[in-house]
């Protein structure tokens, strides 16, 4: 039987110097024996010591480890070498996997981190908190862990979509992945990894002088409750998807639209003079009380499309807005006071989509377009319908 290591330092005599030897065995440094000088009896006192303790503690973990233990301790060895991971060390494997064990336990739910971002923003505009929540109850993942959670689990249901709609989904999942990790529910964004379609630039969509007369003279025959809303979108450039939904009577005043910064899409107080041929418009509408538009989104969107194919005109996501800012710079020419308008915080962007795209003689009839009198006839000839 090999005589156990007595682990003592030795003194020594190193080229006429006075050095402490310890002798460290092959099974406690995992490596041929070793001899480790030291000047100082202390410090070899001290690494001796180390290792005794060490070897006593190699002593007891035998006894814990049965025949079918240590069979299954070279089995998973056997598994972290094939893989490629065994210079990681069992400890190190079985600490991270303990750590994904517990994070996982203490997980929330994909549906609560939903309902904890919704109440955190409540202040936001409601159309907002509408689209944001109708977003996340698309995925099924209401019961799913946020930890389970993966690319694969959006991308299915996101390739479904439109390009546009494709990337405002991904910016509303950023956002409530964001908010789990501020709130230290997750550690790892996982729709970041979500790759959002590349946005082609275009000419904006604009109506022609004829459409925009032909649809309000419709909606002033055919459907009146309509006819604020349109009006305020073409001819004061409110995005019609929001800021138009929310607008009040009272909220005009005085010859101008004083926007709340509760309706606007940057939470900023915008005052927008009302044009002569705007506030024709409103003086003929019908019931001016409450809000201008009074019916919900939906209702909305059939009742337009009802209206545009009667006018045989067609509507495009912001296309009101597009040609309010379009005749506008062509007419007045003054990026300042539009930028405001629109709630832009640089004119320089009115340049990038906004200039040229109509000429200057066909803005100047754009903000000339009444209501009917009650002839019935249009007060003055537009581009003929092509």
């Amino acid at each position: 039987m090999p005589r156990t290591a007595s682990l003592k330092p030795v003194k020594v005599n190193v080229r006429g110097e006075d050095r402490f030897l310890v002798h460290v065995p092959k099974d406690q440094s995992g490596k041929p024996q070793q001899r480790r000088y030291f000047r100082s009896q202390s410090a070899a006192d001290k690494f001796a010591k180390t290792l005794r303790d060490r070897r006593d503690q190699f002593g007891k973990s035998l006894s814990i480890l049965t025949v079918s233990r240590t069979v299954e301790a070279a089995e998973v060895y056997a598994t972290l070498e094939a893989a490629g991971f065994l210079e990681l060390g069992l400890r190190r494997v079985v600490a991270e996997w303990l750590e994904q064990r517990k994070a996982r336990e203490s997980s929330t739910t994909w549906q609560s981190l939903v309902t904890q971002y919704l109440a955190a923003r409540s202040d936001r505009n409601p159309l907002y908190l509408t689209q944001v929540e109708a977003c996340a109850n698309k995925f099924n993942l209401s019961d799913r862990k946020l930890v389970d959670i993966t690319v694969a689990d959006f991308e299915t249901e996101l390739q479904k979509l439109t390009a546009g709609a494709r990337r405002q989904f991904i910016v509303y999942l950023r956002a409530i992945f964001a908010y789990g990790i501020k709130r230290h529910l997750l550690t790892v964004n996982v729709a970041k990894s979500l790759e959002a379609p590349r946005q082609r630039r275009s000419e904006p969509m604009v109506m022609t002088l004829y459409d925009v007369e032909t649809l309000l003279y419709v909606a002033q025959k055919e459907d009146s409750d309509l006819l604020a809303y349109l009006a305020v979108c073409f001819f004061s450039g409110l995005r019609p998807g929001g800021e138009a939904l929310r607008l009040e009577w009272t909220d005009i005043r005085e010859g101008k639209i004083v926007l709340p910064a509760a309706y606007t899409k940057k939470h900023k107080r915008r005052v927008i003079d009302v044009s002569p041929n705007l506030a024709a418009w409103l003086a003929v509408c019908p019931d001016q009380k409450g809000r201008l538009l009074k019916m919900d989104k939906w209702t909305l969107d059939k009742r337009r499309a009802k209206l545009c194919a009667t006018a045989r005109v067609e509507w495009h996501q912001d296309v009101s807005r597009h040609s309010y800012a379009s005749y506008h710079l062509a007419h007045f020419r003054d990026r300042e006071t539009l930028a405001q308008n629109m709630g832009h915080s640089n004119p320089r962007i009115l340049e990038t989509h906004y200039i040229g795209v109509v000429d200057s003689d066909s803005a100047e009839l754009y903000w000339r377009i009444v209501p009917q009198q009650a002839t019935g006839q249009m007060d003055f000839a537009l581009t003929e319908s092509p």
